[in-house]
């Protein structure tokens, strides 16, 4: 199966697919299949002390930029700090796991 990537998108918030399950409610801004596998992007918050438990993406990577509070995440055998401004960049292919330890939601 081939996957035809666009040379550009442009995701209007009405058009966001929303997910409440799991531990972080989110809305989907883009999804791997309309990146070609290079990146699924979404927006939400984590409430303090809640866990994302370890996974591994098979297709994308995965890009996190904090807005508010502090992130830390476990990359591989990696525990890392991300504070408010921060990117972090989890490849595909390699365990992760990210918490929220502070006592403010984070975002």
């Amino acid at each position: 199966m081939s996957i035809e990537v666009q040379k550009g998108v442009v995701v209007r918030a009405e058009e966001s697919r929303y997910s409440s399950g799991g531990p972080l409610p989110a809305a989907h801004k883009l999804e791997g299949a309309q990146t070609g596998g290079a990146a699924f992007v979404i927006t939400g918050s984590l409430e303090p002390k809640r866990l994302i438990p370890p996974h591994t993406h098979t297709y994308e990577d995965e890009v996190t930029y904090i807005v508010e509070g502090e992130l830390t995440v476990e990359i591989g055998d990696q525990v890392l700090k991300a504070p408010a401004g921060s990117v972090v960049w989890k490849p595909r292919g390699v365990r992760h796991a990210m918490w929220n330890a502070g006592d403010e939601p984070l975002r």
